[in-house]
């Protein structure tokens, strides 16, 4: 169970700075993650969005951009936009032709519960791209996206081992594999903004979103599993977190709304959200140090 966060932009961070400054942030606000919330495994532990300079005010001040799924799909069919545009938005992407039995429910990768909407009156289709919700439908479903950071994306700093035995806290940095694609998604050179993923904000998340959860990345080629379809079924939503494996360097952690309740400049203000999120210059994104307790 993960307990707080501490956080610096130096390279060389005091582990024992970092220790203070997380024995009272996690004595006086008690944060922690659950595993309701997410995999023990491998935890998600922050999340990263990257935002173009104009909007970055507006993106600090809790608003955050939700786009359609059928904006996306177009993107890419009239816009040739290959990178943010997916004509698969909404869809599980699978050879509906074929079924795969190899899929439990106990392997299911989605950890938050789907709870039925029943006001979006949405049924799943099969199409030649898979199983998963009409354009008329996806007009719909608002999306916004951020860039998910967990437990396997972080390094270790260099520190004693008997402070690790002590203390069993150790500061973290993200590995080089992580940050190369970091690198290659904002070719832009958008701001990161980093939201630790702490009880409050999971709260506060759960309190702003109907859907929010962890994509998964797919073969469009193989078989549809039955579980996915089963699920899909029970609640289409479940269709609009899977992608294809050509977008799997995107790491995204996303989250739905009802496009009925997104006001007509797309933003949805996130009550709360102002008080976690942060910026970072994309060259300090190697110096960030994190830490958390085990």
């Amino acid at each position: 169970m993960i307990y707080g966060y501490d956080f610096s932009l130096k390279a060389g961070a005091s582990y024992f700075k970092s220790k203070q400054c997380l024995n009272k942030m996690t004595k006086e606000s008690k944060y922690y993650l659950s595993d309701e919330y997410t995999d023990s495994a491998n935890p998600v532990i922050c999340l990263v969005k990257f935002v173009s300079k104009p909007f970055l005010i507006s993106t600090l001040l809790g608003n955050l951009h939700f786009s359609s799924l059928y904006q996306f799909r177009m993107m890419e069919t009239e816009g040739n936009d290959h990178k943010i545009g997916d004509t698969y938005e909404g869809i599980y992407p699978c050879d509906i032709s074929k079924r795969s039995h190899k899929l439990t429910k106990e392997k299911f990768e989605p950890k938050f519960p789907y709870a039925k909407i029943h006001n979006w009156h949405m049924k799943p289709v099969a199409t030649e791209k898979g199983y998963g919700l009409s354009d008329q439908d996806a007009k719909k479903v608002g999306l916004a996206s951020f860039y998910v950071l967990r437990k396997s994306n972080f390094d270790n700093v260099n520190v004693s081992a008997d402070s690790l035995k002590e203390n069993k806290m150790a500061l973290h940095k993200l590995n080089q594999m992580v940050l190369n694609m970091m690198h290659n998604f904002n070719q832009e050179g958008r701001i990161p903004v980093i939201v630790p993923m702490m009880k409050d904000v999971i709260i506060m998340f759960k309190q702003n979103s109907e859907y929010q959860d962890l994509v998964n990345y797919v073969d469009e080629k193989s078989p549809a599993e039955s579980t996915i379809i089963d699920k899909i079924n029970e609640n289409s939503m479940v269709a609009a977190f899977f992608k294809r494996n050509k977008y799997k360097e995107q790491l995204e952690y996303r989250f739905i709304n009802n496009m009925e309740n997104i006001n007509n400049t797309g933003l949805k203000h996130f009550k709360g959200l102002e008080h976690y999120i942060f910026p970072v210059r994309n060259e300090d994104l190697k110096n960030l140090r994190m830490s958390w307790v085990i």
